[in-house]
């Protein structure tokens, strides 16, 4: 094997820099959808509402098996990957936790804060540990990792929660405020990030690996991880400048609360 090769890269393609959209048209239906639920629904409504939609994605694997939806072996692939009735578990956890007062999440302890913190990277450890990076996923994968990964995040989110006064130089600190800002730019466009630093890295490490054979092997992944990181932010920060800010400029003209400045 080539000293090259041994910086191997998936088969990433122009398919795989915007595989991230699918969520998209999944939030878009959410937002289409669930404001008319809300408009006809108490406090209490919603989090029923939200409970049923969590259990409809949980079942959804077994039921898409028991109808024959799934292959042979059962196992899911893009068309259930990408269904919205499979895909609800977050949408419910950030529902039920939007219903608790503002004052409840506030007074949250630190003890209880840790605590939440430790099960949320808990759950994304065990669901990553199950899943072992197999593509396509089993029945049995979906029906406890989706879950596992939204309710780990949830609990992350309700740590974080209400913490700007207690750590006023963490939730003021322009940085983190800007990364905030940028970061569902971050989320759209960190494939495509990953895909054109493959391209820019490949030729450039086959060359300086055979100059440097044993060396560039071990800087490659760091740097290829470097090019990534900062290629999405670029990015990000890019279509924050000019394309998001004049559209949430343009929002501010017909919402009913108006959003934080740009």
């Amino acid at each position: 094997m080539n000293n090259h090769e041994t910086f191997s890269y998936p088969p990433w393609g122009a398919s795989f820099a915007v595989a991230a959209l699918w969520s998209i048209s999944v939030e878009e239906q959410f937002y289409v959808l669930w404001p008319q639920i809300v408009r006809r629904t108490s406090v209490r409504g919603t989090r029923i509402a939200a409970t049923v939609m969590f259990a409809v994605s949980t079942l959804m694997p077994a039921l898409a098996r028991a109808a024959g939806f799934l292959g042979k072996p059962p196992v899911l692939g893009d068309p259930a990957w990408c269904n919205t009735l499979f895909r609800l578990h977050p949408f419910a956890v950030g529902i039920l936790i939007g219903t608790i007062p503002h004052r409840s999440v506030a007074g949250l302890g630190t003890a209880l804060r840790a605590a939440l913190v430790a099960g949320g990277l808990t759950l994304w450890l065990l669901a990553s540990l199950y899943n072992g990076g197999s593509s396509p996923t089993s029945v049995a994968q979906a029906t406890l990792g989706y879950p596992a990964i939204a309710l780990g995040a949830g609990a992350l989110l309700l740590a974080a929660l209400g913490t700007g006064a207690a750590y006023p130089w963490l939730a003021a600190n322009p940085a983190v405020v800007y990364l905030g800002k940028i970061s569902y730019g971050l989320y759209v466009y960190h494939l495509f990030g990953i895909c054109l630093a493959k391209l820019v890295m490949y030729p450039m490490l086959r060359g300086l690996g055979m100059r440097w054979p044993g060396v560039m092997p071990a800087l490659s992944w760091p740097i290829f991880v470097s090019l990534s990181v900062g290629l999405t932010l670029g990015f990000a920060m890019a279509s924050y400048r000019w394309l998001e800010s004049p559209f949430l400029r343009l929002k501010d003209r017909f919402t009913v609360v108006p959003s934080r400045p740009v």
